[in-house]
């Protein structure tokens, strides 16, 4: 059993160290998500470049906003 103060700091660490894994792969999740969108957006670029620049800079933006 160890004492209260180092419980709680265990605790505390695992913790921290679970909300960091949750945010990391929220990132990759998401990155993954966007990179199969940019895939299927990838026709219209031999259709109109400009289309496919528009839409892929759009993707992009929801990535890092």
């Amino acid at each position: 059993i160890l004492p209260p103060l180092m419980a709680s700091a265990f605790v505390l660490r695992w913790l921290r160290q679970l909300v960091m894994l949750l945010f990391v792969t929220c990132f990759l999740m998401s990155g993954l998500v966007l990179n199969l969108l940019q895939l299927f957006v990838l026709p219209f670029w031999w259709i109109n470049k400009m289309v496919y620049r528009i839409a892929n800079a759009k993707i992009v933006y929801f990535h890092w906003a």
